[in-house]
């Protein structure tokens, strides 16, 4: 059991050596030169960028192209990620962004049930 200096040290002691573990991680890392690591949605990766794969990869075969499907948060301090593509405004402070893309987003109703001619109608429905 940590002593009650001890259990006030710790959460400073933890960070610290978090950090000293991120700094020599990335002192003794291979060389990674060329790779270009992208963390995003499964489904982003899937319907979205794996189509445009093979065009990339032919303009630019001196890449190494690694996709690391991933619905958590990036840690660009921690984890080894180069480009990270998410849903969003956004609004990350310190980051460059840029928007992608436009999505449209429509509800589709069993056969069921009626048709909704206004928004205001799937009111009426348990979504």
């Amino acid at each position: 059991m940590l002593t009650d200096a001890g259990q006030l040290l710790l959460p400073a002691v933890r960070d610290a050596l978090n950090q000293i573990d991120g700094a020599i991680a990335k002192v003794s890392a291979p060389e990674s030169e060329g790779r270009l690591t992208v963390s995003l949605l499964p489904s982003v990766a899937a319907r979205w960028l794996v189509p445009k794969l093979g065009s990339f990869l032919a303009q630019h075969p001196d890449i190494d192209l690694l996709l690391e499907p991933s619905t958590k948060l990036t840690d660009f301090d921690q984890d080894k990620v180069d480009v990270v593509v998410r849903y969003g405004g956004g609004d990350y402070p310190s980051r460059v962004t840029r928007w992608l893309l436009d999505e449209d987003t429509f509800p589709v109703f069993a056969r069921r049930l009626p048709s909704a001619e206004q928004l205001t109608d799937l009111a009426k429905h348990v979504l």
